[in-house]
């Protein structure tokens, strides 16, 4: 399915612990190569979130019924003595903590391989404090932070692993409110947070580059993307 690429900005929440904005976590992913990860689960009460569960839940439906269409108006081929896999939907990428708020979960590799030359790149997840400006020094965020975050919502097919569903691709957060562990920029247009985070002048970038191929949204999930 070619989906086109949209970002969204999501309603403000609390940073979940375990969050990796200021740096990616590698966790144990050390073979091959290491890629890690910029992520964060933000929590939401259900009044925050009502928009953002509209839109997620209307590409998860949409684009499942366009992976049906396409699967029957093209079965696959099955060899001989395998069973064909399940088609089946997912579960959607965040959940209700049955407490009046709602978690969902945002990432993004922290690297890709540039098709063209076969390098690997870096990519950088934007944070920017609650005048929308970009910090070039990140502070180090941590869960109780308060959040708005940038995001993409990239479908993905059923496998046999797990069914399909959506992925939420981190794109960039908004710092209002810092929690650091252990002790406006034109992409959020008219985001404006009063009395939150504000970095100092000499942790802001004025001008964002005019071409970044570091940027979060080159990096398209593969099917078989486990989250």
């Amino acid at each position: 399915m070619a989906a086109k690429r949209q970002i969204f900005i999501s309603g403000r929440g609390k940073a979940a612990p375990y969050a990796a904005l200021q740096k990616p976590d590698y966790g144990n992913d050390q073979f091959p190569q290491p890629r890690g990860e910029y992520k964060v689960n933000l929590i939401m009460s259900k009044e925050d979130a009502a928009q953002d569960i509209k839109r997620i839940t209307k590409i998860y439906d949409e684009s499942y019924k366009e992976f049906v269409a396409d699967h029957k108006a093209n079965p696959p081929k099955v060899q001989p003595g395998k069973r064909p896999i399940e088609v089946r939907q997912g579960d959607l990428p965040f959940f209700d903590n049955g407490d009046g708020t709602v978690t969902f979960k945002f990432k993004c590799y922290a690297s890709f391989v540039d098709k063209k030359s076969g390098e690997t790149r870096e990519i950088t997840v934007r944070v920017a404090d609650s005048k929308g400006k970009t910090m070039q020094v990140v502070p180090n965020i941590s869960g109780g932070s308060i959040l708005k975050v940038r995001y993409s919502v990239f479908p993905y097919k059923w496998n046999a692993t797990v069914g399909a569903s959506v992925k939420l691709q981190l794109e960039g957060a908004m710092l209002i409110e810092l929690v650091e562990f252990g002790g406006g920029d034109d992409d959020w247009g008219d985001e404006v947070e009063d009395g939150g985070y504000v970095a100092d002048e000499t942790s802001q970038r004025e001008e964002w580059e005019q071409e970044d191929q570091g940027h979060a949204g080159e990096d398209i999930p593969d099917a078989d993307d486990d989250f």
